[in-house]
């Protein structure tokens, strides 16, 4: 074997993080040399052995790509990294040149907003060409605003400055000798006074219509005084004010509005304030005014898009004393969510905010917590909502923060902390500080557990959303620099697992029959969600049941194979192999699947045959290892095969799982789920670059039979792990490299990119099925056998391999 291939032998091993840091130092220097090849392996495993992507290396990967040809994966690989930073100026650049037009105009903006090299954003004017509407870049300093503007030449650019005292506008003259002009264009630099009351710039050139321009900190919240609507000392609590600003999207504020009706009209004390922040769709306001001429509904028009805070302390003017509900026009409220969030609020007086559950509420979401999960139907909400109020009645987990999509402010928190800060840029986070400051002044903020709300929330991450997310989130930072740490130890902690799981446990009783995958933790589990995955593609329900053997309990895991309810559902069984027979049962299932027989035991078989079609998917040799507690191998066989008359069925995932089956069982009837062919047999010397998929290397008998096998190969062969493993590290100091983390669905592509020859699948038993080895045939490549370690089913016909094998 190669001692270091291509100098990858030289990376100084000596921590994570300087690892991280010499495999960039060596991109960089093979993208300098122009050594695509290499500068792709070392960055492409930058990306794939942190957590999340830095962009910085994201960048570095697309330069690798764009070097080799590789065009559309530089591209994702510029938009994976504008997600995570979409003002980085590195991957603006690149996009501006890689990018189609809509792409390219997009990095275009954000190198106007950002970019410091005059030289840079010449080029970047250029890339955008003569402009159809003014650029503007202003930024506010001290009392001033300071910038620059861009325009089409021939025209005047006027700026108008927009308060509640009226409006001025301020006419700006081309400067010829401004580096940014030509002939084409206009441009010249500004510095405008600040009036104290300024709302709102605005800039328009030719006969275009004014737009709205970008002033960081423009709304100062000492500008909004509330305004009382009864006598000092009588503010009435029970009352109501539910504010939802309107600007797109015109389907979805109609669903919404129609959905929360019912509960205004519900309790007298409740009132609806909608702000309409200049919708720019002319059907928003055929929507709102439906709704307008409701006694209760007060409808607010914004002359000019004032944005989130401006729109919201808007309403917060209008708004009389009592409660408040902050709510996004993109929501579903279910009946009684309203009353269920009083009663919340009312649990403890230093309640000042409360959130409810949803499926797109960043910390409350469910049933997969932290991420988007798709909004079910109006139908289906309401059944979470009515399952939620079952299951977590009065119960409240406190947060870090409320959530702004649905927030319920009490009386006394809104008093206290006052209007929303206008110290962000364009409305995202302001609804974090708001409730940072609210449990400063003592309150605390809480999560609804029995409250369920639908949000269809932003559907992608284009556009300026995810660069003014990126933007505020530093000024949240300079304001509570612990925001970040206590954020992070509330995801760690996941507080709300409890609550989700028992919601899950009454959604799964109200469903209808499923079948079981039972399996337990390892390969097979991820042969389990296979099966699961093709079973529900067929249209049947299916569930994964991970147990787990701990200290005389079983703890039981049910989800859904691919990402539907439930997620996190978890139990612990105190009397082993009866209650999981029990617990199968209770499911109700419409048959089992028995995937990992260590999972269950031949025991629990007999305890579920009676009233459970069973069956056996022969995933891997593991009817013939002993259980891991109790029986010598002999023993586990026997005890088995005693149960295969009662079995109803033997499934092979493929053919090599069918002829494993009946060399080691003669006579055993299997039924076939894939004709995937044979591998090719390992011949030394006939592959140089060499791919090994490994399927259990991250426990130490895994990694020790990777190592042997890496040990025997050929002298010349260049391995590759596609995968991470035990010791990534120290395996790479011995001249293999390894990829790091790699999902069936890139395996063949990234296996191509790495310019191999053939794959080989590395276990320590025989497995069959696994995502990663059915990807393996799929790549076009060989995939050899004859080069792991397991042991051969029993016949007398078959000669035992010598020496490591690998399958």
């Amino acid at each position: 074997m190669a001692e270091a291939q291509g100098g990858l032998g030289a990376l100084r091993l000596l921590d994570e993080g300087a690892h991280a840091s010499e495999l960039a130092a060596q991109a960089v220097e093979a993208l300098q040399k122009r050594d695509g090849a290499k500068a792709f392996r070392l960055s492409d495993r930058l990306c794939r052995i942190a957590a999340r992507p830095d962009p910085t290396h994201l960048v570095l990967r697309a330069d690798s790509w764009r070097m080799r040809g590789r065009t559309d994966e530089a591209v994702r690989d510029l938009l994976a990294a504008l997600r995570l930073a979409p003002e980085d100026r590195a991957a603006n650049r690149r996009m501006l040149a890689l990018g189609d037009e809509e792409m390219a105009r997009i990095a275009a903006r954000a190198l106007i907003r950002n970019e410091t090299d005059p030289g840079v954003l010449l080029q970047t004017l250029g890339r955008l060409g003569t402009p159809d509407a003014p650029i503007v870049q202003l930024d506010r300093v001290g009392v001033a605003m300071e910038g620059w503007a861009a325009w089409a030449a021939g025209q005047k650019l006027r700026l108008q400055l927009r308060g509640p005292a009226g409006t001025v506008v301020i006419e700006i003259a081309g400067q010829p000798s401004h580096p940014f002009a030509s002939g084409t264009r206009s441009a010249a630099a500004l510095l405008i006074q600040l009036p104290d009351d300024l709302q709102a710039v605005l800039a328009s050139s030719g006969e275009g219509e004014p737009e709205p321009v970008d002033v960081p900190g423009l709304h100062r919240s000492s500008n909004v005084s509330r305004v009382s609507h009864t006598p000092p000392g009588q503010e009435c609590a029970a009352q109501l004010w539910v504010i939802v600003p309107v600007y797109d999207d015109p389907g979805a504020t109609r669903a919404c509005l129609e959905a929360l009706m019912p509960e205004i009209e519900a309790d007298p004390e409740r009132w609806l304030i909608l702000v309409n922040d200049a919708a720019p769709d002319p059907g928003m306001a055929e929507v709102l005014g439906a709704f307008a001429g409701h006694p209760r509904v007060q409808l607010l028009h914004n002359p000019v898009n004032l944005g989130f805070v401006g729109t919201v302390n808007r309403a917060l003017e209008t708004a009389g004393p009592g409660d408040l509900l902050l709510l996004n026009a993109d929501t579903l409220i279910p009946a009684g969510a309203l009353d269920r969030l009083r009663e919340a609020a009312r649990l403890s007086p230093d309640i000042g905010t409360v959130t409810p559950l949803s499926n797109n509420g960043e910390l409350t979401s469910f049933p997969r917590p932290f991420e988007v999960n798709p909004l079910p139907s109006a139908g289906e909400i309401g059944r979470l909502h009515d399952a939620a109020a079952r299951t977590n009645p009065n119960h409240v987990v406190d947060l870090p923060n409320g959530i702004g999509f649905c927030l319920y402010v009490t009386s006394a928190c809104r008093v206290a902390i006052g209007p929303l800060s206008g110290d962000y840029h364009s409305g995202y986070l302001e609804d974090v500080d708001w409730c940072l400051r609210a449990r400063a002044a003592g309150f605390r903020n809480v999560c609804a557990t029995g409250v369920y709300v639908g949000h269809a929330g932003s559907l992608s991450f284009r556009g300026r959303k995810r660069a003014l997310v990126v933007r505020n989130l530093a000024v949240l930072e300079r304001r509570f620099p612990s925001y970040r740490t206590e954020t992070a130890a509330f995801l760690a902690a996941d507080p709300l697992a409890a609550a989700r799981s028992r919601l899950e446990t009454a959604l799964l009783e109200e469903d209808a029959a499923s079948v079981l995958l039972v399996t337990g933790p390892g390969p097979l589990r991820e042969v389990a969600q296979a099966r699961g995955r093709r079973l529900l593609a067929e249209g049947r329900k299916a569930l994964l049941v991970e147990t787990r053997r701990d200290a005389g309990r079983v703890v039981v895991r049910v989800r859904h194979p691919s990402g539907g309810l439930p997620q996190t559902m978890t139990v612990a069984l105190e009397n082993g192999d009866a209650a999981l027979a029990t617990f199968l049962r209770e499911l109700s299932p419409a048959a089992v699947e028995v995937v990992d027989p260590r999972a269950v035991g031949p025991e629990v078989i007999d305890l579920l045959c009676d009233i459970i079609p069973v069956d056996l998917l022969l995933a891997g040799g593991d009817l013939l290892n002993q259980s891991e507690d109790r029986l010598s191998a002999q023993a586990w066989r026997s005890a088995w095969e005693r149960r295969f008359p009662r079995i109803r069925r033997f499934l092979a995932p493929d053919r090599a799982a069918e002829d494993f089956a009946t060399r080691a069982w003669p006579g055993l009837q299997t039924t076939c789920l894939s004709a995937d062919s044979h591998p090719a047999m390992y011949q030394p010397g006939l592959y140089r670059r060499i791919g090994f998929i490994t399927l259990d290397s991250g426990s130490p008998r895994g990694f020790a039979r990777l190592r042997e096998v890496l040990s025997s190969l050929d002298k010349g062969t260049e391995p590759t792990v596609l995968g991470r493993t035990l010791d990534d590290l120290a395996l790479m100091a011995r001249g293999t490299f390894v990829t790091g983390a790699v999902t069936a669905d890139e395996l063949g592509a990234l296996a191509h990119a790495h310019d191999l020859e053939a794959l080989a699948i590395v276990s320590t038993q025989p497995l069959f099925g696994h995502p990663l080895e059915e990807a393996a045939r799929r790549s076009g490549l060989p995939v050899l056998d004859g080069v792991c370690n397991v042991p051969a089913p029993p016949s007398s016909s078959r000669r035992e391999p010598s020496g490591p094998v690998m399958r």
